[in-house]
């Protein structure tokens, strides 16, 4: 049987004796190490990582908290205290009263067919997503939470100007075809 060479047994000892460098701190970053091992071809060209913009370039420097948008939906399964689900399998008592926490809750929102979305800081998003769930375990003996979240430090009132820009592009593009109303 042939002896078959290792390919990856340089590329191995490589990154080990990189680690191994980075580990005993004896070297002040990984492009010296690795130019060192000889792992870095002959032209080398800086890394220029995305800068994040600093707390006075956001649009309120004295909110400390980023904006966000939170699309969740919640449902009750099982048995609780308002009794069993709609015997058509319906949620829609449970998932109303879910949506009259997120409206009386003063931020922006918005509810289709499947998400309800709410745009507030960290804290009141996660706040109204909690009670919803409160509200909605009343109806089930297990509470079922899908969460998406857009954090995006310096930006608010996403929750319609996400949609327009998306609305303009479609305008503005003929082979989009027309607009169909459940955009």
């Amino acid at each position: 049987m042939p002896i078959v060479p290792d390919r990856w047994a340089t590329h191995r000892a490589r990154a080990a004796a990189v680690n191994d460098a980075l580990a005993r701190n004896d070297a002040p970053s990984r492009l010296d190490v690795a130019d060192r091992i000889g792992a870095l071809p002959v032209q080398r060209q800086p890394v220029v990582l995305p800068r994040q913009p600093g707390p006075s370039e956001v649009a309120d420097a004295s909110d400390t908290v980023s904006p966000m948008l939170i699309a969740f939906s919640v449902a009750p399964s099982g048995v609780g205290e308002h009794g069993p689900a709609d015997p058509s399998g319906s949620v829609s008592e449970a998932v109303a009263e879910a949506v009259r926490v997120v409206r009386d809750s003063g931020l922006p929102n918005s509810t289709d067919a499947m998400f309800t979305t709410v745009e507030g800081d960290w804290d009141e998003c996660m706040a109204v997503v909690k009670e919803a769930c409160d509200v909605v375990g009343r109806y089930g003996s297990r509470v079922s939470l899908v969460l998406k979240a857009d954090i995006r430090p310096g930006w608010t009132g996403q929750l319609t100007a996400k949609v327009d820009r998306v609305q303009n592009r479609l305008r503005d593009d003929p082979a989009a075809g027309p607009a169909t109303g459940t955009e």
